[in-house]
């Protein structure tokens, strides 16, 4: 896992763990979410799901209040950065992310079949290349763990899971594990077989974060037949 700055020298009260999350847009459209699993006040594991940034006056600097706030909380890397679609809403600001924020350990997920070449099933008219671009060098680093995000029907694939342990009772633990539960891959593949999809929300990705049984569901803008996998992910659990 990537570190973040409290990660190695603390030692961690499971009395104090808490889930912080902050969703923040443009109060219409769009929307980055943040998801600190917090040691009391710091933050043990980060999870960064898009991105926001806006200017706010036309000749105003841009604000990106995604960063802002791990400014805040002392995040210098993070544990999993999650790109759900190729919405412009969604996107901008993720290239500082993955620049600033994501080192060889980070889980950076993006959904499968954006290429940025005539294999896109998406017209990407609706992302600005250059976000596109960098999601696709970490992919192709070798020092990279960014992949691709398609799901088997009836599935999940699993994007991390550790144990946390009670410093002070060390047989007191708290599991967690962060799934992904869509897209699901044979739709998409429909799309390859019948033409472009229309709507870039059919490959919104989509996570569950569990801690100890207690599951948050983070949809992103997930639409149509994929939204079935709900049930049936819970029927996995």
């Amino acid at each position: 896992m990537a570190r973040n700055i409290f990660r190695n020298n603390d030692n961690f009260d499971i009395s104090q763990l808490k889930v912080k999350i902050f969703a923040v847009g443009y109060g219409y459209i769009g929307e980055s979410i943040i998801i600190f699993i917090m040691n009391g006040d710091r933050v043990y594991y980060s999870i960064v799901i898009d991105c926001y940034k806006i200017k706010k006056k036309k000749k105003g600097p841009y604000i990106n209040k995604t960063v802002d706030i791990l400014k805040q909380h002392s995040v210098e890397r993070l544990d999993i950065l999650c790109w759900t679609h190729p919405h412009e809403d969604h996107s901008k600001g993720i290239s500082t992310l993955i620049s600033k924020y994501c080192d060889e350990e980070t889980k950076v997920l993006f959904p499968m079949y954006v290429l940025n070449n005539t294999s896109d099933i998406v017209n990407l008219k609706f992302v600005s290349k250059d976000i596109v671009d960098g999601i696709l060098a970490a992919n192709r680093s070798k020092n990279s763990l960014a992949t691709p995000i398609g799901i088997p029907y009836q599935s999940r694939t699993i994007i991390d899971e550790f144990i946390i342990t009670n410093s002070y009772n060390t047989d007191e633990t708290r599991a967690v594990s962060i799934d992904a539960i869509t897209p699901i891959s044979s739709y998409l593949t429909e799309f390859v077989n019948h033409g472009i999809c229309k709507d870039p929300n059919e490959l919104s990705i989509s996570l569950i974060v569990n801690i100890d049984g207690y599951g948050f569901f983070f949809g992103g803008e997930t639409i149509n037949k994929h939204k079935e996998t709900f049930h049936k992910y819970m029927s996995l659990c």
